[in-house]
Parts: structure tokens; C-alpha cells; sequence
């Protein structure tokens, strides 16, 4: 895992300025020859825990069906950062504290997904009709579906003022913010209409201005790097359902014609990413953008792209 503290301080920054402490940072410089100094090394920890059950039938009349459950606990002390993730780009990509890796960084990892649901089917009509307009009308009908839901993903709440009262080139900035109030505080955010986090003094978004004062009114500006481990949050579920219907419109010998539609998102339901995580925005904090629409996880444009609403294609093909 990536540690970018060795040679971290608090020198000319607006905390030193102020005459504030942080943590454990220094002062000063430990070697003033250099600014930032990082070190990588493989003792990180990750566990996961799972456990999964599902349900296959197979039956003669053409119906096809598999439908499973898993429920799952993934930690560690460092992701990836959300890299290549459309779903979560608010990773920590950097030890926090400064020689405590399990202090606030052994928690969730970034794709923690508690609940995960899937449900397929399809159903190829096996039936012969000796009618020509019955078997025109009632033959070669393919129908399916796919379902998707699962739980939402972690995030971690931020305190930007603190990482801009930091920064002098010496480490990265990335603090977590301080929770204040754990009482009646929930830790699941999936209401777009109810906000999460907006009761006053829930968490601590105060730094120190660039002029070396106190960030506005109101508390002691925050001077650890927070008191509640990263991914303690998590947003909103996703679901999925995805439908297709085909006809063969005709079948001689190895050529066969077929047309049909698939509905990607069949139910235009509306997907959200996390809600703000900035401690120092109270105005939006807690509260899940219109922005944040996350798109299918399967579309004609390919993986995770394009649009989250419905997309209906028709298509004819040939096989032969």
C-alpha cells in the first residue's frame, strides 16, 4: 500500500500558521532537502467473507431459470481507489496516519457489497404446430429477462478545508472529516429526496484559512485526521432489469431469420451514485445530485456507458 507521509509536516502550512498541532505531524520538515517522499510496500490487509445460495430449474416445456443471493464483506486497508470504477471514485488512495495503518484505514473496501440479488430467465417456445398459421403466429418465440439489485457502496465523509489547511507539498492532504454527533446518525444514504447529514454539528468541516485564522465561526477547527474509519457510509442501492423478445420468422435447412428488441433498463428506473461527501459544504452534504445517475451496467454502448434511462433496440438477424 502507498504511504506518502514519511516526510510529511505542518511547515508554512496555514495550521503552522495559526499555531495549531495536527495528529502527529511535525512541525518541521524531517529532511528539508526533500518535499514529498513516498514508499510502497505489499503488508496491506484484505479479508472477505461471503457466502451465496442459488436456484437452477431446467424444465421440458423450454423455461429456463437461475436465480441467486450473496451476501458479502470485503475489507481492507486500501483499494484502488475507485480506478476504472464508474461507481466509486471517491476512494483514499494514500495511508492516512502517519505509522497506524489500521487507524481509520483498515475498514470497507470500495466495492463492499453487503446484498447482491439476480434473477434470470428465459423461456424458448418448444412447441410444433402443424397449422401453417398457428405455426406463423405462435412458433419460434423467444422471450427473456434479467434482473439486478444490490446494496449500496461505501463512501467516506471529507473535511476539505482541513486538506487545503494542510497542503505545502510535503504529503497528500486527504483528512477525513471529524464526527461529532453519533447519536440517531445513520449510516446508509439512499433517499434522493431526504438528505443525510443535514442536522447541524453532525461532523466537523472546519480547517484553517489561508490567512492563518480559524474557519469561520463555530468550533476549534479539526486537527486529527478523523475519528470514524473510511467507507462508514453508504449510498444508495442499484437495481436492474433488462427484457428481450425475439421471433423466428422463418427456419430452412442452416439459414434461419430472426427479428426482436431488447430493453435495456426496462423500467427506466433511476439509478444514483453517492451523495456529497464534503463536510466543509453543508449545503451539500448528504444530499444525492441529479448528476450522479449512474448508467446500466449493460448496454448497447458497451459496459457501464451511455445512458442510465431506457434504451430499446430492434435488431433482425440471419443465422446460418
Amino acid at each position: 500500500m502507498p504511504s506518502y507521509l514519511l516526510n510529511q509536516s505542518l511547515a508554512g502550512s496555514s495550521y503552522a500558521k495559526a499555531g495549531y498541532s495536527f495528529e502527529a505531524l511535525p512541525a518541521s520538515t524531517p529532511d528539508p532537502r526533500f518535499a514529498e517522499v513516498g514508499s510502497f510496500s505489499n503488508d496491506a490487509v484484505s479479508n472477505y467473507d461471503g457466502a451465496s445460495i442459488e436456484y437452477k430449474h431446467i424444465d421440458h416445456r423450454g423455461l429456463t431459470t437461475n436465480i441467486s443471493y450473496t451476501w458479502s464483506h470485503a475489507l481492507d486497508d486500501i483499494s484502488n481507489g475507485g480506478t476504472g470504477l464508474h461507481f466509486n471514485g471517491d476512494g483514499i488512495t494514500g495511508q492516512l496516519v502517519p505509522g497506524s495503518v489500521s487507524d481509520l484505514m483498515y475498514s470497507n473496501a470500495d466495492y463492499d457489497i453487503r446484498n447482491s440479488f439476480m434473477a434470470d430467465a428465459v423461456y424458448v417456445e418448444p412447441f410444433r404446430f402443424h397449422n401453417t398459421a398457428a405455426r406463423y403466429a405462435g412458433a419460434g418465440w423467444t422471450v427473456a429477462g434479467k434482473g439486478f439489485w444490490r446494496s449500496g457502496l461505501p463512501f467516506s465523509v471529507f473535511n476539505d478545508d482541513a486538506e487545503s489547511a494542510l497542503s505545502n507539498g510535503t504529503g497528500p492532504d486527504s483528512v477525513l472529516a471529524q464526527q461529532l454527533v453519533f447519536d440517531h446518525v445513520g449510516h446508509v444514504c439512499k433517499s434522493y429526496s431526504t438528505p443525510c447529514f443535514q442536522q447541524a454539528g453532525i461532523f466537523n468541516g472546519q480547517g484553517v484559512e489561508s490567512n492563518g485564522a480559524a474557519h469561520g465561526p463555530g468550533p476549534y477547527p479539526q486537527t486529527t485526521f478523523g475519528n470514524v474509519p473510511r467507507n462508514s457510509f453508504y449510498g444508495p442501492h442499484f437495481a436492474d432489469v433488462d427484457l428481450s423478445l425475439y421471433k423466428d420468422l422463418f427456419q430452412m435447412e442452416r439459414f434461419r431469420f430472426q427479428i426482436g428488441a431488447q430493453a435495456y433498463n426496462a423500467l427506466n428506473h433511476v439509478n444514483f451514485g453517492a451523495p456529497g461527501n464534503n463536510a466543509s459544504l453543508s449545503s451539500t452534504l448528504g444530499v444525492i445530485s441529479a448528476g450522479s445517475q449512474l448508467p446500466t451496467p449493460t448496454s448497447p454502448y458497451g459496459k457501464y456507458s451511455g445512458s442510465g434511462s431506457r434504451i430499446v433496440v430492434v435488431q433482425g438477424r440471419l443465422t446460418f
